[in-house]
């Protein structure tokens, strides 16, 4: 993928200080950071920020509500028993719960774009086309 505009000039300065004047690779390490954490995603909404310069992916999962309140019985041996569901509070519309916002340049979402489409293709015709891992990057 191509290298992002707004990173260029690191990845200049990056090439010189580990002596990669020319043409040759380079490792990457992927460090987690402390707020990581795998997410299941039904849907996302979001559009251009108000410059236009970016573009702001909200990503969300929708679920049922968790009940605000349950009353359950006890046991004449002091177990909880089953819950008086007619007493239940809850919602009883479906959750929308908002993970994470990720905003990112135009160059950035096209290479998102285009990822996710290779990636469609290939589900489209079966896993032979995937890498052995079932993973790849969007740079």
């Amino acid at each position: 993928m191509a290298e992002h505009e707004d990173t260029a000039g690191h990845l200049d300065i990056a090439r010189h200080t580990l002596g990669l004047e020319t043409a040759g690779a380079v490792r990457f390490h992927y460090v987690k950071s402390p707020q990581f954490r795998s997410i299941f995603v039904s849907g996302a909404h979001g559009g251009p920020t108000p410059d236009g310069r970016h573009i702001c992916l909200v990503v969300f999962n929708e679920r049922l509500p968790i009940p605000q309140q349950t009353v359950q019985d006890v046991l004449s041996d002091g177990r909880i028993g089953d819950e008086r569901v007619g007493e239940r509070v809850a919602k009883r519309d479906i959750v929308r719960e908002v993970e994470v916002s990720a905003y990112m340049d135009m160059t950035t979402a096209a290479a998102l774009h285009q990822w996710l489409g290779e990636w469609l293709k290939r589900a489209e015709v079966g896993t032979e086309g995937a890498p052995p891992t079932g993973e790849s990057e969007a740079q």
